[in-house]
Parts: structure tokens; C-alpha cells; sequence
């Protein structure tokens, strides 16, 4: 049996979708066991005129267009269907909607089977995002609201026409299931987000005391802009009415295009696009204050890696198999959040205790060797 990895870009990409797309082509094999397609189209040099996106041929009625859409090429797919046959792939794992024109258009031209990997159950989670826009949240001048009808369509046609669906964790299995019974009957499975484990920098020792507060993540990504706005505007500030004068940083990929450095709290300290996230993480308290999102929470995951203790709301968790008081501490408003970083940052055996249980979890459940132990059979090399 031989297994491609289907996806829209560079398996290079970073953020969350490229992480995820690098983990399962390492678990599936590699290069000796694996092939990878990656769709890129320079249409604008190429065929712009005739290019299916921009004209009306292959939409279905009253379709506006979406990013979902942009990535489909049908020359592409011939090309695509020549390549599968050429190699004697029999599995070919879609990652991502932004695929779902080529998972549609895969169905029954090739005799492989098909899998769309899902990165999130993408209706529930624009729908929530859609209404924190209309309640006015922050950004939603700059990023607009996303058309729901769209994100159905194409999420209802990714999974009707595969013969399996991957999810990346239980809750989002138990979503599509209620939004999509048509598919109840396909094959699923949960295959989780991991990150890389390093080997601990002092085994068996106590967790130094945390030097920052750090947030990380993406700002183009909505959920993560408006939790980098509440760090900013409401955890910082309360840090320093209860005494706590510790540094607090954010950082992610063009933040210096979505928070302005002006006007920031005197502890406040902003990283846009550094080379990794990982030495501010380390030696810090991760603060993961999200309300929106879908999926499951890297972030939260490389925070655990790195043996940083962890304060997150319930959303900012969802998805992961934690316990609150054991893997990290909960908090929901700023004044709780300020109370958990001090307890962190006072007391060395509540942050050992979190930091050790939070590293043997990714370690069990998140980590390369689940993750292969997961896709077994996928690839020979898995």
C-alpha cells in the first residue's frame, strides 16, 4: 500500500496547518514512504484567462467564491489523477478544506481511497467567529465575516465524497456528526495534533521560576488576534494592579500588521515574526486566553513540550484530553488570569506538578511516536 499527502501550499508553511501537515507526512513515512503533492497554481502567469476560478463554469449556482475555492485548478487535477497513477498510490489523504474541490473531483477517477483530513470542524468554528465580529470584537474591521452558506458547502461535499474522515479531536468528531448525518456512516477516525518532545533540560528537578508571561500565535488567525487584544488590554493591565511587574510578551506571525506598539502597558513587550516562538515560551508562563477556535490547541501543546506551566481558558484547551488543576490552570476573566500567573509564579510545587503532568501527557498522547502508533498501516514505513 502506498499513501500520498494531498495539500493547498508548501508543506513548509507555518502556523498550525503546516505543523500538522509536516506530522502526518513524517508519521506516514517521509519521502520512502509517502508521496506529497502540493498544489501551487501561478495562474496569474499561466492561464488567468481561463483559469476556473475566475470565470463561471465550474461554480454551482448563486456561488460567490471563497478562499476554499481559489486553490482548485482542474488542470491541476488531470494532472494530479496522471500522478497517482503513476506512482500506485491507493490512499491519498486530503488535508484541509481548501482541498475539498480536489477530494470531490478525486471520487471515482482514480480507485484509491480517499481521506480528508480535517484541521477544524470549520462551520461551528466560523460561525463563532461570525458572531463575535457582529458583537464588535477586535479585528473586525480588518478581517469581515465569513460566508457561512460557503464553508458548508464545502465542508458537506469534502466529507460526503470521502471514504474516510480524519478529525483531530474528539469534539470536532462529535460536530460533524451532528451537522452532517449524511456522513455518519463514513469511516472516522481521530488523528491528533502533536508537536516535537525535547528531552528535558533538568529531569527530575524542580521548574525554575518563569521569567515572562508569554502569548504566541498567528494574528491573521482571527481567535488568536482577539486573545492577543485581551493579553494586551486586560491581562497585562491586571497583572500589574495585583503587584505582578513580571514581562509580558506577545508574539506570532505579523503582529506588528494587527496591534499597534504605541500606547502598550509599560510591561507589555511585542515579537513579530521571530524564527521560532520556542525560547520565549521556555522559561515562561504560557497564558492562553482564547474565546474562539476550533480543533485543538498547538500552542497548548508546544507550551506542555517545552515545559512551560499553562493557564487557559476552557476553549483555549478544548480538544485536548487535560485536566484542569493537573495539566494547567483554568482561568476565564483577567482577575483570574492574574491570579493563576502569580500562583504559578509563587508557589515552585504547584508548577513542577503541572509542568511534569503536562509532559508526560504530550509525551503518552501528542508526540510523533502517538502519532505514528495512530496512522499504523497508512504507510509501510508508519
Amino acid at each position: 500500500m502506498r499513501t500520498a499527502l494531498l495539500l493547498v501550499g508548501s508543506i513548509d508553511q507555518p502556523g498550525g496547518m503546516g505543523m500538522r501537515w509536516r506530522a502526518l507526512y513524517e508519521a506516514m513515512g517521509g519521502p520512502a514512504g509517502c508521496r506529497l503533492y502540493e498544489v501551487v497554481c501561478d495562474r496569474t502567469t499561466i492561464c488567468h484567462d481561463r483559469c476556473a476560478v475566475s470565470g463561471a463554469a465550474h461554480r454551482r449556482p448563486g456561488h460567490r467564491g471563497s478562499y476554499f475555492d481559489r486553490p482548485f485548478c482542474r488542470g491541476w487535477l488531470d494532472r494530479l489523477v496522471g500522478r497517482i497513477a503513476a506512482d500506485g498510490v491507493t490512499t491519498v489523504v486530503c488535508s484541509g478544506l481548501n482541498t475539498y474541490r480536489y477530494v470531490t473531483g478525486l471520487a471515482g477517477r482514480t480507485g484509491t481511497r480517499l481521506v480528508y483530513d480535517m484541521h477544524n470542524a470549520e462551520l461551528p468554528l466560523h460561525r463563532s467567529i461570525n458572531a463575535a465580529m457582529l458583537a464588535g470584537a477586535a479585528g473586525t474591521v480588518q478581517y469581515g465575516p465569513m460566508p457561512l452558506d460557503l464553508v458548508e458547502f464545502a465542508e458537506r461535499a469534502a466529507l460526503t465524497a470521502a471514504d474516510e474522515i480524519w478529525t483531530c479531536s474528539d469534539r470536532d468528531l462529535a460536530d460533524i456528526a451532528e451537522l452532517y448525518p449524511t456522513a455518519a456512516a463514513t469511516p472516522t477516525r481521530v488523528v491528533p495534533n502533536v508537536v516535537t518532545v525535547p528531552a528535558p533540560p533538568h529531569p527530575d528537578g524542580p521548574a525554575p521560576a518563569p521569567r515572562r508571561v508569554v502569548f504566541t500565535g498567528r494574528m491573521d488567525y482571527y481567535p488568536n488576534l482577539v486573545a492577543a487584544r485581551a493579553v494586551v488590554d486586560d491581562l497585562a493591565p491586571a497583572l500589574l494592579a495585583a503587584g505582578r511587574t513580571v514581562p509580558v510578551v506577545v508574539c506570532g506571525a505579523v503582529l506588528d500588521e494587527w496591534i499597534p506598539a504605541d500606547g502598550l502597558p509599560p510591561t507589555v513587550r511585542l515579537v513579530s515574526d521571530p524564527p521560532s516562538t520556542a525560547p520565549l515560551v521556555t522559561g515562561g508562563v504560557l497564558v492562553v486566553p482564547l474565546t474562539l477556535g476550533g480543533g485543538s490547541r498547538l500552542k497548548i501543546l508546544e507550551g506542555f513540550a517545552l515545559r512551560a506551566p499553562v493557564v487557559s481558558t476552557a476553549k483555549g484547551v478544548e480538544g485536548l484530553d487535560v485536566t484542569p488543576g493537573v495539566h494547567y490552570l483554568p482561568a476565564e476573566t483577567p482577575a483570574g488570569f492574574a491570579d493563576a500567573v502569580g500562583r504559578v509564579l509563587d508557589d515552585e510545587d504547584l508548577r513542577t506538578r503541572l509542568v511534569e503532568s503536562a509532559a508526560h501527557l504530550v509525551r503518552d498522547r501528542y508526540s510523533m511516536p502517538a502519532l505514528r502508533a495512530c496512522l499504523h498501516g497508512y504507510s509501510p514505513d508508519c
